[in-house]
């Protein structure tokens, strides 16, 4: 107490310099609330078998006719339940305190991460300059159209481009028109007059003597 006085004093008149409050580390806080819970489960089972005796021994001085006797254990299994309820809104506080400080946990990392993307990201833009990328980009597409234009002229034949197109077509025509003389000069024309074939008509008196010779075999 007297401690808390002087140190109290030193506050007030500014004597003396007061250590700041430790750091708090959520991994250790979380570890110490687990604990907690650990024990308040192992309060609970506790409290359970006790509950069970004063059950069995309120039954058997029931049976003894000692009522007197089995209300009090009654009365003491009663007030064992009620410190189980407050044990489990305790335990029900320090699991929400858990999850409350892994999710904060969480967002403090992410946050950190998008900061740190924020920093480097400032860093790299702070090489470039937009007029520069402009330019830069204006030269690439400049290139790019010399480049297109040099590819167009080399794949261009050389000398192609001094000849006439009618004047090939006239040529092509005039070769034409001599092959096909030439073929027509090719062709001979009979001068003497066609006679009747005669081949089909001995062909027709064969067949009909074949016939007839078959049906005298036959019979008919």
């Amino acid at each position: 107490f007297q401690r808390t006085v002087m140190a109290s004093l030193m506050r007030l008149f500014g004597g003396g310099a007061v250590a700041p409050p430790p750091k708090a580390n959520p991994q250790q806080t979380i570890d110490k609330l687990r604990e907690t819970l650990d024990t308040i489960e192992k309060r609970e089972k506790f409290l359970e078998m006790k509950i069970q005796k004063e059950v069995s021994q309120a039954k058997q001085l029931a049976t003894r006719g000692q009522k007197e006797g089995a209300v009090r254990c009654l009365k003491r299994k009663k007030m064992y339940e009620g410190q189980i309820e407050k044990l489990r809104g305790a335990g029900l506080t320090i699991e929400t305190q858990i999850s409350s400080i892994e999710g904060a946990t969480t967002n403090f990392a992410i946050l950190d991460a998008i900061s740190d993307g924020a920093k480097a990201l400032k860093a790299l833009n702070r090489n470039m300059d937009v007029d520069d990328v402009e330019e830069t980009m204006e030269q690439v597409r400049e290139q790019m159209e010399i480049a297109d234009e040099i590819g167009t002229a080399i794949s261009t034949p050389i000398g192609m481009d001094t000849y006439d197109d009618a004047e090939l077509e006239d040529e092509l025509n005039q070769l034409m028109e001599e092959d096909l003389n030439v073929a027509f000069d090719a062709v001979e024309v009979p001068r003497q007059k066609l006679g009747t074939p005669s081949q089909p008509q001995k062909l027709q008196q064969d067949e009909e003597d074949e016939f007839a010779a078959l049906g005298a075999e036959m019979g008919f």
